[in-house]
């Protein structure tokens, strides 16, 4: 399968890949605008995020998504995985394994990656 990847999000958050090795499928946005990433996903087949904006954006393009959420509990109580969830049926969203929801989450750089590629592989 030929598939290209591209890392989109804060500026400061990418610069932390600078000078790491990355696949040669694999890389880095550095028009660090939302428009331009609006266009990547516009563009995009299957779009994988962490962040609320970018699940948002694939909704409004009705792209397949595979979005990651943490278990938080927002300050009214109420839970971070359906208030900011996709809500829409190209989505499937995924959520850490922590047992309990909390003000903080659990870290989704723990999530286990075989749900992520399990996931990726039912959707291309």
């Amino acid at each position: 399968m030929n598939v290209r990847i591209i890392l989109i999000g804060e500026p400061y958050q990418l610069r932390r890949l600078k000078n790491k090795t990355l696949p040669g499928n694999m890389v880095i946005n550095t028009l660090n605008n939302f428009f331009c990433a609006a266009c990547i996903v516009q563009s995009s087949e299957l779009v994988i995020s962490t962040d609320t904006a970018i699940v948002h954006l694939a909704n409004a393009y009705n792209k397949k998504l595979i979005c990651l959420y943490n278990n938080r509990v927002l300050a009214d109580g109420a839970h971070n995985n359906f208030v900011w969830g996709p809500n829409y049926d190209n989505a499937i969203q995924l959520f850490t394994r922590g047992e309990k929801e909390t003000l903080e989450g659990d870290c989704v750089g723990d999530f286990d990656i075989s749900d992520i590629i399990y996931n990726i592989d039912r959707c291309l």
